[in-house]
């Protein structure tokens, strides 16, 4: 079994952890290094996977790497961090797996203006995740192993209804557009998938501006039916 559990989503940060057996791994490092340390309770991850460059998603990758611990992401994504070469960097290549101690896990390319950005499907012993962020498209190498996926990681930036009707510019609508998932098509993709296997989806990445969870949970829930429990993901809060 694969324990999800949110530390951090939305344009501040995101930062999401998966746990199966002994293993646990970071899926992005949006957030400054301690403060991620604090919400995992001070002990450090196995791993961290790293979709693209940007600040929301790769903060404290160096941090963790001078921790010693490994970290993933590809070539271009490293490049643009300005990553010098390092025995816990891992250059990673899409479509195909690597593992993770526990983990199996394949990243596929997202459409995002990044320079190599991905979106990650990660395998357990009897779970599958799939987590896909940052992204204008869903579909195509996304898609490979959608059906497997017994959790998924689903942005849902903005409604589209709410962008067209929003006060900001037309090129920071257009780049939103291009670089985000709509709640439109996030919805589309999963009337295209198989989700016979899966039992959560976590909306995730949901715009303070553009966005409404518990608007979106509804339409979702509506999309994928009863049987699946859909979850608004919320940041953890410190105590």
């Amino acid at each position: 079994m694969i324990d999800v559990e949110v530390l951090a989503t939305g344009s501040k940060g995101n930062c999401y952890l998966l746990t199966s057996g002994e293993t646990r791994i970071l899926l992005d490092c949006g957030l400054p290094y301690n403060k991620i340390l604090k919400l995992l309770d001070f002990k450090l991850p196995d791993a961290v996977l790293v979709t693209h460059e940007h600040k929301d998603h790769a903060h404290a990758a160096q941090d963790f790497l001078n921790k010693g611990v490994d970290v993933y992401m590809t070539c271009g994504t490293a490049m643009a961090l300005g990553l010098e070469e390092n025995h816990r960097l891992h250059l990673i290549e899409s479509d195909k797996y690597f593992s993770i101690g526990d983990f199996m896990v394949i990243a596929s390319y997202a459409s995002h203006d990044a320079a190599e950005p991905v979106n990650f499907l990660v395998h357990g012993d009897d779970d599958c995740v799939l987590y896909v962020t940052d992204t204008g498209f869903c579909g195509g190498s996304i898609a490979i192993g959608a059906d497997e996926a017994t959790k998924i990681l689903l942005e849902t930036n903005f409604s589209e209804a709410d962008l067209k009707n929003s006060t900001i510019d037309f090129s920071q609508k257009k780049r939103i557009l291009e670089n985000h998932l709509s709640l439109e098509k996030a919805a589309e993709f999963l009337t295209q998938t198989d989700l016979t296997e899966c039992k959560e989806i976590y909306l995730i990445h949901i715009s303070a501006r553009h966005g409404d969870g518990e608007e979106f949970k509804n339409l979702i829930q509506k999309v994928v039916g009863d049987n699946i429990k859909v979850i608004v993901a919320k940041n953890k809060e410190l105590e």
